[in-house]
């Protein structure tokens, strides 16, 4: 596939996904279809929705019995994750899950309007989805050549890992130094991580600010520490963080690691 055809499949899943976060009652079931079925039809997002779909680490049904009301809740693993809210896109776009009953059961939203549930419902899974597919794709075009007519192997579309990759990569090559070096590696970004929490906790910010840095840096600690590292999302990602007290200094050892 050349670079410039994974490109211009990128352009267009964003646009898409921008056009169903904006949607309401009369478009919402319109542009998630379109979505939908750009992911099983474009030759780059083909791969992309197998990867999602046939993840081995979840199961949609099991998770979908044990929310309740008011208490959904997504897997902290960012690749369950990932999958678990693109399965319930697929699931509501193939009418299996109404989005209405769906929002009726798992979300508090103070009014009837059909358009406040769709804004709840997009706030809760379409945006956070997109977001954090825009962070893989964004590392999947940081390796792509400056010529849009070269080639590229499918190898770099890898968006979710499996725990058996990793078993698999620690078994082959260099046996135990590869291990230790993996290991010195994550302890010392545990420490780093754990330092940033605590430093963004002790920022004069208001409460609210502090737990969405938090949970950036909960975001940026889970990619940091993946198989293959995605150095470029978690680069962007604590470019967001507030630029007070020692945050600057720990970002940089971050990222110095990395």
């Amino acid at each position: 596939m050349k670079a410039g055809k994974i490109r211009k499949s990128i352009q267009r899943f964003e646009d898409y996904s921008r056009d169903l976060t904006s949607s309401d009652m009369n478009s919402f079931e319109d542009r998630l279809n379109l979505l939908v079925s750009y992911f099983k039809s474009d030759s780059f997002f083909q791969q992309i929705d197998e990867q999602l779909i046939q993840n081995q680490s979840v199961d949609f049904d099991t998770w979908y019995g044990s929310n309740s009301r008011g208490k959904l809740s997504f897997p902290t693993n960012l690749d369950d994750r990932l999958s678990i809210m693109y399965q319930l896109l697929c699931r509501i776009n193939s009418k299996e899950i109404s989005y209405l009953s769906f929002c009726c059961e798992y979300l508090v939203v103070g009014t009837n309007q059909i358009d406040a549930h769709i804004y709840a419902f997009n706030e809760v899974v379409s945006e956070p989805l997109f977001r954090e597919l825009g962070y893989r794709l964004g590392d999947i075009e940081d390796e792509l050549p400056s010529d849009n007519s070269d080639e590229v192997t499918s190898s770099i579309f890898q968006i979710i890992h499996h725990a058996e990759n990793v078993i698999q990569q620690n078994i082959i090559g260099d046996g135990n130094t590869q291990n230790a070096s993996i290991t010195n590696t994550n302890n010392e970004l545990d420490e780093l991580f754990s330092s940033l929490k605590t430093e963004i906790n002790s920022l004069k910010i208001s409460q609210e600010e502090i737990q969405e840095n938090i949970e950036s840096v909960i975001a940026c600690e889970d990619l940091a520490k993946q198989e293959k590292p995605k150095k470029g999302a978690v680069k962007r990602l604590l470019s967001t963080l507030p630029q007070l007290g020692s945050v600057a200094s720990i970002v940089s050892a971050i990222l110095a690691v990395l």
